[in-house]
């Protein structure tokens, strides 16, 4: 099994991701909000780095 220091699980966190994302099977929950685009991005953005961070201190502790 491989081992990650920090940086290099953050990158394959990312890459996960960002796949993820891609395929669909990702996304922030409530992005749509029209009335409100900018707030609308912090969110999504929010979550979606919540999201790397978690799986990034996973990925390290393999």
């Amino acid at each position: 099994m491989a081992t990650y220091n920090r940086t290099e699980a953050t990158e394959r966190a990312i890459e996960i991701a960002r796949l993820a994302v891609q395929a669909g099977v990702l996304h922030p929950v409530a992005v749509d909000n029209r009335s409100n685009p900018e707030e609308s991005g912090k969110n999504a953005a929010a979550w979606l780095g919540g999201f790397v961070a978690e799986l990034a201190g996973r990925i390290e502790k393999l």
